[in-house]
């Protein structure tokens, strides 16, 4: 059965980035939807609640919000508050320094975008811990 993945980033290029890299490394695994904004992410969120996503995949500086309040930071609230996004994993993507910080503040995993350009097995690696069966099909798969 295939993952339900929402990447959420505001540079297409990014998305795009992430796109391919999940299906390089698990081909045919993910159904992924796409968003540009923490905005439209929320709403996917809410129209899926249904199926909820097993996987968010997020920038933390999109959108304008008018404070210092972060878009990705404010979106993580959003899931968490939903008790059907409970199991949903999620992960960080961002070039923001304080990236650790946040992702500790709310219990989550990320990569640094400077990281995951260097080192794109970062993402296979924290997706493997998420989904432990995922290691045995990437030993099995020759890509």
């Amino acid at each position: 059965m295939k993952k339900r993945v929402l990447i959420v980033d505001d540079t297409l290029s990014w998305v795009k980035f992430n796109q391919n890299l999940l299906d390089s490394f698990f081909p045919r695994m993910f159904e992924i939807t796409a968003v540009q904004s923490a905005w439209e992410a929320r709403m996917a969120a809410v129209d899926n609640l249904e199926m909820p996503f097993d996987l968010v995949i997020t920038d933390l500086q999109m959108d304008n919000f008018g404070d210092d309040t972060l878009a990705g930071e404010w979106l993580i609230e959003q899931l968490q508050a939903l008790r059907e996004y409970y199991n949903t994993k999620i992960i960080i993507i961002s070039g923001m320094p304080n990236i650790k910080t946040i992702a500790e503040k709310y219990n989550v995993a990320y990569i640094s975008k400077p990281r995951l350009v260097s080192n794109n097995t970062s993402l296979k690696m924290v997706l493997e811990t998420f989904f432990p069966y995922l290691k045995m099909i990437s030993k099995n798969t020759i890509l």
